[in-house]
């Protein structure tokens, strides 16, 4: 166990720094794009500016014609520096939240490992293999990897075993059971008002959005949270909409 430990703390360290590296060239993209734009729009406004002289000019003015010609094709090769950028900020953005979901997962193996080498340490020092905590432990992190619990949190937790081992498994067995059948209820509860401000507003395919998010493709924290957004960002209408039918 001390063994499988340190290799994923190992493994963490790396991806930790692979994703500060992703972040990193994904930040240069993004500033590349903002370069690029800024100078497609100064560009396109002196393009303007001598299409408007052009038009006064007679057509024996070679010049002025080269140059809105010159100045076009630099905006087109922008333009195609700038798709270039966006394609390959997307595929660093996609690597980064590839690399950061990894990172989440083994996150979540080090504490569960952490979780359980404090169990057997505590109980090894009590002189007897205690099933029961192992077995209450092993079922704490299932409910929290459910959750999304933050690592922080469980890793406060991990202490408090080596304190009190079978009462602090028990109480955290009972805890977590009840964090669980709370999120659970509110979830249900911001779907169903979601669904009603959706049927108002007369917005069908969002009420099939909402019908169809499946839980088991976010952490109930992350669920809750979608929701809360869906809400905020729906409810201006909604009240306006109201207000105009109360009038």
């Amino acid at each position: 166990m001390l063994y499988f430990t340190t290799k994923i703390e190992y493994k963490r360290k790396c991806l930790e720094q692979s994703v500060e590296r992703k972040d990193s060239a994904l930040l240069s993209f993004e500033n590349e794009v903002e370069i690029l734009n800024k100078k497609i729009g100064v560009l396109s406004k002196k393009m303007e500016q001598m299409q408007r002289v052009s038009a006064a000019a007679s057509e024996t003015d070679i010049n002025i014609f080269d140059t809105i010609e010159n100045q076009e094709n630099v905006i087109n090769q922008l333009k195609v520096q700038l798709k270039l950028t966006n394609e390959k900020k997307i595929e660093a953005d996609i690597l980064t939240n590839e690399f950061k979901n990894e990172l989440a997962k083994t996150y979540s193996a080090l504490a569960s490992s952490k979780e359980k080498l404090t169990v057997m340490k505590v109980a090894t020092l009590n002189s007897k293999i205690d099933y029961n905590s192992e077995i209450l432990i092993q079922q704490v992190q299932e409910i929290w990897d459910i959750i999304g619990v933050l690592i922080d949190v469980r890793e406060k937790s991990r202490k408090e075993i080596e304190t009190c081992l079978e009462d602090t498994c028990s109480r955290m067995h009972n805890d977590a059971t009840d964090l669980k059948v709370q999120i659970q209820s509110e979830i249900e509860s911001h779907e169903q008002s979601l669904k009603k401000i959706y049927q108002v507003l007369g917005i069908n395919d969002k009420c099939e959005i909402a019908q169809n998010i499946q839980s088991h493709e976010y952490k109930l924290f992350q669920h809750l949270d979608i929701l809360k957004e869906n809400l905020d960002s729906v409810m201006p209408r909604y009240n306006t909409a109201m207000d105009r039918k109360i009038k």
